[in-house]
């Protein structure tokens, strides 16, 4: 682990994680409850997170900010119809995407760069898996699909989109 990855676990603590935006359904003419259709999965998932740092104003003590980073996500699986998944335009059945933010409140300024917020971009990724996860199967659930068993995390390396802003 790097040392500025280190720095950053150091200097963040994990206040939430979210949906912030979500969207589900099944093609029009396709009920999956009584469908014949075999279908397989296709996962998107970004490995990558678009950050926003911004300042809070703590209720407590007015004059107090709190700096927080949020990280965003964006994730979804389609479901297709199993012999058009080599096609160029498969036969998609269903959709389940949503965008997950992790809010972490800085306890230390000083580490916090933008390269420090692009390494750390890496963790967050693995704090939004199982909230993924979850949010997977429970929507295959109330749609009626076939459970979607996402596999174990796997990182790939990719940069970060950074804004900032105050609210």
């Amino acid at each position: 682990m790097s040392d500025l990855l280190w720095q950053m676990q150091q200097a963040l603590v994990l206040q939430d994680v979210f949906v912030r935006r979500a969207e589900a359904h099944t093609e029009d003419g396709f009920d999956p409850k009584y469908s014949k259709d075999l279908l397989g999965v296709q996962i998107k998932f970004t490995n990558s997170a678009d950050i926003e740092r911004f300042e809070l104003t703590e209720d407590s003590e007015p004059h107090r900010k709190i700096s927080v980073l949020r990280y965003s996500v964006d994730t979804g699986v389609r479901f297709v119809v199993t012999d058009s998944l080599e096609a160029a335009e498969p036969t998609i059945r269903a959709e389940i995407s949503a965008t997950f933010s992790a809010d972490y409140v800085v306890s230390n300024e000083e580490v916090i760069t933008e390269e420090a917020m692009s390494a750390f971009a890496q963790n967050v990724t693995y704090h939004i898996w199982p909230y993924w996860r979850e949010f997977i199967h429970s929507t295959c659930a109330r749609l009626r699909l076939p459970s979607a068993v996402l596999p174990m995390f796997q990182p790939k390396k990719s940069a970060p989109k950074i804004a900032t802003g105050d609210t």
